[in-house]
């Protein structure tokens, strides 16, 4: 399989659960994103997708969730807007973007904390 990886980022609050039960207070992460897109061929360009266009489909998703409170967006709110949960978000959006599948997107919330959502392979 062929595989392509980009990259981008966003600002953002929200706040979650604690296993104790608690809320936390809102605060801010600066999120990085990796989306991850690959094929079993390539494409008539030698391509798994054009860099550029997924970049350009990548940015349109994060401006959506850029500089907003995460709890207020409808498509997050399950249970809360976690790491894992955003990870799954984006990997939804992109499908509509991309031609290639997408394989796995990271979401890094805060240093050395990175959370990870690999959609089912369609076979």
């Amino acid at each position: 399989m062929f595989q392509i990886c980009v990259n981008g980022g966003f600002h953002a609050l929200h706040h979650v659960k604690l296993p104790d039960g608690t809320l936390e207070a809102p605060h801010a992460h600066d999120w990085l994103v990796r989306v991850h897109l690959g094929r079993d061929a390539l494409d008539e360009l030698g391509m798994v997708a054009d860099f550029h266009e997924v970049q350009h489909g990548l940015s349109e998703i994060l401006n959506k969730l850029q500089n907003t409170d995460l709890n207020q967006h409808e498509s997050l709110q399950f249970p809360f807007p976690t790491a894992e949960i955003v990870a799954k978000f984006i990997a939804d959006e992109m499908r509509d973007k991309v031609i290639a599948s997408v394989l796995r997107v990271e979401v890094t919330e805060a240093k050395d904390c990175i959370a990870t959502f690999e959609p089912p392979r369609v076979a």
